[in-house]
């Protein structure tokens, strides 16, 4: 069971002010040429361009999705409900289970973490480590994604080491038309669910500004599962011109997951509900900080230079697996202590 609402508030500043009565006659105003583009609604699926932005998609096998024209549950960033249209792919649905993210994969190859993936977001990597240490723990709630490409195979040749290819969460972009626009969604269901997300956005002559906060927290469908995030973005863009653009953003991740683990197939088969670890937390903050500079300078040259800085922790606690899975988390009763913790600290 699930409830959300959603609310948008747009704000601009008046071209014209002044006063009158009713003796008043109204001077003549001459009004500037207002041109109403009309845009074609896209397919929720499709293909990438063969050329965009100065990348190269053609021959390559390519999938765009379009979050906003799908009819899905966005607030619980459920992997299998947007990315499952596409053909091919494996979903591995572990958010609640320990990891931050779930994960895909391509074809047969490991989804969990999409390890063999290259996961960007506005085009720069968002994965610990590109080489070695690729797993995802961080990826932008969906109700902030205006788009999600996926090239498979020969993206690795451009973007990264994974032959699975790459996937680039495109985060929805600052509004042009108006001084200020403020949007809220509220979502609550079962097992203690309720997520928010909030985001500020507009134009001020030649700067654009966009963020947006989102809170999540769950109780979970069995003992020792509860979890809490929180994900912040910021993005300041300045134009100087029509064709160059100069910005700069920020994402934060905070969160806290308590993992329930302790079964066997058997066990989980038997009663999935079941848990016995009662002290096994994860938590993983992250910090991203993009500079981008982009010119077109002309029909046929784009021009491009990102630098990115990512900072990120895994921290870790919980019962290491000696004596298997189906050990009990409790007090050894020869030394009347708790058997020993596996505590990590990792920096990226």
């Amino acid at each position: 069971m699930m409830l959300r609402i959603s609310l948008i508030i747009s704000f601009s500043l008046p071209f014209v002010l002044f006063a009158q009565n009713n003796h008043d006659t109204l001077p003549a105003l001459l009004l500037k040429r207002v041109i109403v583009p009309f845009r074609q609604s896209q397919p929720p699926l499709s293909s990438l361009p063969d050329q965009s932005r100065g990348i190269i998609y053609a021959g390559k096998k390519t999938e765009q999705i379009l979050p906003d024209s799908l009819s899905a549950n966005k607030a619980l960033d459920n992997s299998r409900i947007i990315l499952g249209r596409v053909p091919g792919l494996i979903i591995s649905e572990t958010e609640t289970g320990g990891f931050t993210a779930n994960g895909i994969g391509i074809r047969g190859l490991n989804p969990v973490q999409s390890m063999e993936m290259n996961t960007r977001q506005n085009g720069y990597n968002i994965s610990g480590d590109v080489f070695g240490y690729n797993e995802s723990y961080y990826l932008p709630p969906l109700e902030a994604v205006s788009r999600i490409e996926l090239v498979t195979g020969a993206a690795s040749l451009q973007f990264g080491p994974q032959f699975g290819g790459l996937v680039n969460y495109i985060l929805k972009e600052p509004p042009t038309y108006t001084l200020l626009e403020f949007h809220t969604s509220e979502t609550t269901g079962s097992y203690g669910l309720f997520n928010t997300l909030n985001s500020l956005g507009g134009r001020i002559g030649k700067w654009s500004y966009y963020t947006y906060g989102q809170w999540r927290s769950i109780k979970g469908w069995r003992p020792n599962s509860r979890q809490w995030q929180f994900n912040g973005y910021g993005k300041i863009q300045f134009d100087p011109s029509k064709n160059l653009h100069l910005s700069l953003e920020y994402t934060a991740q905070r969160n806290r997951v308590k993992m329930p683990g302790g079964l066997t197939d058997s066990m989980f088969k038997a009663d999935p509900r079941a848990s016995l670890r009662s002290r096994n937390w994860l938590s993983s903050p992250w910090n991203i900080l993009s500079a981008t500079v982009t010119d077109s300078l002309s029909a046929h040259t784009y021009f491009k230079l990102q630098s990115t800085f990512l900072h990120g922790r895994r921290n870790l606690v919980w019962r290491n697996e000696d004596g298997g899975p189906e050990a009990l988390d409790t007090l050894d009763p020869t030394t009347g202590q708790y058997i020993p913790r596996e505590v990590e600290a990792e920096h990226m």
